[in-house]
C-alpha cells in the first residue's frame, strides 16, 4: 500500500482561506498517496464548539474543500477534536463526522491532543470507546491522535500506561498519529518512530515547520531525508500561508516531485 504523504492543517492560529487550501491541494496532487487532514485548532466548531453544527458559511467552505480534494485526487480527511466529551456524546461526534463523509470527505479523524494534563489507562479506555462509537462503520479510513502523542509526553507522565492501552486496543486498520521523540522532533528516523508501546508504525504528525510554538519566527528548512520510509506522513505547516506554500513544495521535492508555484494565491 502506498504510504500517505500529506498536510495536516493542525496549528493554532487563523485557519487557511478556501482559496489557500485549494492551492495547497494543487501542490499535493502531484504526490502518490496525497492527503489533507483538516484539523485547525482555532476553528471553533472543530474544537471549542465541537458540539455545535457548522453554520452555513463555514460548512460551505468545508464542502468546497471536500469537492476540491475529489477533483484533484487528494484524500481530504475531516477531523473533530471533542474536548471534554463524555461517554454518551459519541453520537454527537458521529453526526459531525457522518455529515462530512456524506459531503465528500475521504477519511475521518478523532483527535485528543492537547486536551488534558494527565493521561492514564482509564482515560485511554474512554477515548477509544468514544472514537470507536463515533467513527466505525462510516466506510472511510479512520485516524486517531491520542492524548499522549510523543515519547516526551509519555516520559513526563512516568509511564502512566495510557499509550500502551490505547495502542493495544486501537483497531489495527486505524492510523495512530505520533510526533516522534518530542512535540517538535529534530529527527524522524528509526529510533524515534520505533516505539514499543505503539505496537505499529505510526502516522507521523510533523510539527517542525509550524510556527505556533515559536511566534515571530518562520522556518524554511528542506524536508529531504525527513519523510520516513514506510510510515504515513503529515506535515503541519506554518499558519502564514506563503510560508506554508513553500513548506508543501519542499515536501513534494522531498518525495521526488518537481512542482511549480501556483499562479494564483
Amino acid at each position: 500500500m502506498t504510504p500517505v504523504r500529506g498536510v495536516v492543517e493542525g496549528f493554532y492560529g487563523r485557519p487557511y482561506a478556501p482559496r489557500q487550501r485549494r492551492a495547497l491541494l494543487g501542490l499535493l496532487s502531484s504526490l502518490d498517496g496525497s492527503a489533507y487532514l483538516y484539523a485547525p485548532k482555532n476553528d471553533p466548531w472543530h474544537r471549542r464548539l465541537w458540539r455545535e453544527p457548522y453554520p452555513k458559511g463555514a460548512w460551505d467552505s468545508l464542502a468546497d474543500l471536500f469537492e476540491a480534494g475529489v477533483s484533484r485526487g487528494v484524500d481530504v480527511i475531516f477531523g473533530v477534536s471533542p474536548v471534554a466529551a463524555g461517554p454518551a456524546e459519541a453520537a454527537s461526534v458521529r453526526k459531525k463526522l457522518s455529515r462530512a463523509v456524506d459531503a465528500g470527505a475521504r477519511g475521518v479523524a478523532v483527535l485528543f491532543d492537547d486536551q488534558i494534563d494527565l493521561a492514564d489507562e482509564a482515560l485511554a479506555g474512554r477515548h477509544l470507546r468514544l472514537a470507536r462509537k463515533a467513527a466505525e462503520g462510516l466506510g472511510v479510513p479512520v485516524t486517531v491522535c491520542p492524548a499522549v502523542y510523543c515519547t516526551e509526553l509519555e516520559e513526563q507522565m512516568r509511564g502512566s500506561g495510557y499509550i500502551r492501552l490505547f495502542s493495544r486496543e486501537c483497531p489495527d486498520d486505524w492510523n495512530l498519529m505520533w510526533t516522534g521523540r518530542s512535540v517538535v522532533s529534530r529527527r524522524l528516523d528509526g529510533p524515534d518512530l520505533s516505539v514499543p508501546a505503539l505496537k505499529r508504525p505510526p502516522a507521523v504528525w510533523d510539527n517542525l515547520l509550524a510556527d505556533d510554538y515559536c511566534l515571530r519566527r518562520i522556518y524554511l528548512a528542506p524536508l529531504r531525508g525527513r519523510v520516513p520510509y514506510g510510515c504515513d506522513y503529515f506535515l503541519n505547516p506554518s499558519s502564514i500561508f506563503p510560508v506554508a506554500l513553500h513548506a508543501v513544495r519542499e515536501l513534494a521535492l522531498a518525495c521526488g516531485k518537481e512542482v511549480s508555484w501556483p499562479r494564483e494565491l
